[in-house]
């Protein structure tokens, strides 16, 4: 789809989403509920901006007592692997 995009012209990147493996996700309900609980804090508290996403971040740790880092690093790693196997086909699609 990549290769096919830029040879036609059009320019830009492209979204692939990954999940995180199976292995790490975290319980659905925990999750959100923690997500939701950290977007209603920062509401109440003011926060927007540059300042929303470490402030989320934060109060989503707390809430899982520390799970949702590892959940999220986990998401990190499938992301590189992801991308270099992208980047691989690719590369071998435009030898």
């Amino acid at each position: 789809m990549m290769k096919a995009k830029w040879e036609i012209g059009i320019e830009g990147g492209a979204v692939l989403a990954c999940p995180v493996p199976a292995e790490y996700a975290m319980d659905e309900g925990i999750i959100a509920g923690a997500i939701d609980s950290a977007l209603a804090a920062a509401k109440k508290e003011g926060i927007h901006g540059k300042e929303s996403t470490p402030f989320i971040l934060g109060k989503v740790l707390e809430a899982t007592g520390g799970k949702s880092l590892e959940t999220n690093m986990q998401l990190v790693w499938n992301n590189c692997r992801v991308a270099a196997q992208v980047a691989g086909a690719y590369a071998a699609l435009t030898r």
